[in-house]
């Protein structure tokens, strides 16, 4: 992939990054509560970043099929799972120092899209019947995780909402 397919795919997912953010408002289902962001926290934001960098493989993994090109969904995958530490890595020093920033984290965020799309490239794309359902085992673990963590979690900085005081969608902070 050359350098503007990445740029052009970067944007793209970033602009689904931006509708994902405000999706479970829009839609409260519980179900989509696994999928895009419940509150303000850092964790929901990684849940979201996972998301939208799947939907947009996923989009292009269908317009491959259309164009009887091979479908390379675990590249897409790993690039999705590496975004998470990706930008947590560079994200929370820049957070813990000056705090939140909109600007720093939506920079951040392009930054990060930029680098799981080049990671994306790298990945050997030799795909087969066994990576493929690696693959597929792969994101439905991961949605169960990130349904776990949504309805129950864990009590620390990375999963609360300094705006709304609250953990996930249920929990209160009483402290």
């Amino acid at each position: 992939m050359n350098k503007m397919k990445i740029i052009f795919s970067s944007i793209i997912i970033f602009f689904i990054c931006v509708i994902s953010h405000f999706m479970y408002d829009w839609l409260p289902f519980s179900f989509l509560a696994i999928f895009f962001p419940v509150n303000e926290s850092t964790w929901e934001h990684m849940k979201m970043l996972y998301t939208s960098i799947l939907i947009f493989g996923m989009i292009r993994s269908f317009i491959d099929i259309y164009m009887q090109k091979p479908i390379r969904i675990f590249r897409i995958w790993v690039s999705a799972c590496l975004s998470i530490p990706i930008y947590l890595i560079m994200y929370l020093p820049i957070y813990y120092l000056f705090g939140y920033h909109m600007w720093i984290a939506l920079t951040i965020l392009m930054i990060t899209i930029i680098i799981s799309q080049i990671i994306e490239q790298k990945v050997d794309d030799h795909e087969n019947k066994k990576t493929f359902l690696i693959t597929i085992f792969g994101i439905i673990l991961s949605y169960i995780g990130f349904g776990y963590l949504t309805y129950h979690p864990i009590l620390t900085d990375l999963f609360y909402d300094h705006q709304e005081k609250i953990y996930g969608l249920h929990y209160k902070d009483i402290g």
